[in-house]
């Protein structure tokens, strides 16, 4: 069992002293000092221990009926007529209300668009400037896109003009073809 240096005694938990003091000098231990908990707070190593007074109701009563006469009672306000509230829009397909909507960001189901359609569009507005899409690329004009089955029906056409060596459809369907990818069709020559 390990006793105190100082006073000799194992007051400590399982006979041990709690406390392990190192002299240290130039980063070396010097010497190793195990003390109880009563000599490391006569020796300053611990701060003391907080004594606890039993103080009984009337005291604590006393002590706050002291102080509660030093706050002066604040006179009540005339209690105001409340307005009706009026209830939360929700979503009667998903039951999604509008406290939901703006704090998770996200719409329940197909029906919310409706439902929620002012603050949506207010919401749009805000964010993109529109309300309406304007494409991909607003600030660019909108071309649309060839259809893929039409241009398959040319290729084969322009195929099977070359094939019957008639050059002359075969260059009407070749300029027709860069017209509508936007000259972006290769020769096959």
């Amino acid at each position: 069992m390990q006793k105190c240096t100082y006073c000799g005694k194992g007051q400590c938990k399982n006979g041990v002293p709690s406390v392990h003091a190192l002299d240290v000098r130039n980063g070396e231990v010097i010497q190793a000092h195990f003390v109880c908990e009563a000599m490391a707070e006569q020796l300053g190593i611990l701060a003391p221990k907080p004594t606890s007074l039993p103080i009984s109701s009337e005291v604590f009563d006393a002590l706050l009926g002291d102080a509660q006469k030093l706050v002066q009672p604040q006179p009540k306000a005339a209690p105001r007529p409340s307005a009706p509230r009026p209830t939360e829009t929700s979503c009667p397909a998903c039951a999604l209300t509008l406290g939901a909507f703006k704090q998770r960001g996200r719409l329940g189901c197909p029906r919310c668009y409706q439902v929620f359609r002012p603050h949506v569009v207010a919401l749009l507005e805000r964010v993109h400037d529109a309300t309406a899409h304007r494409g991909r690329f607003p600030g660019r004009t909108v071309r649309k896109a060839p259809d893929p089955i039409d241009l398959t029906e040319l290729r084969n056409r322009l195929a099977q003009a070359i094939a019957a060596e008639q050059y002359e459809e075969a260059s009407r369907l070749r300029d027709r073809l860069r017209k509508i990818t936007g000259g972006t069709e290769e020769d096959d020559e």
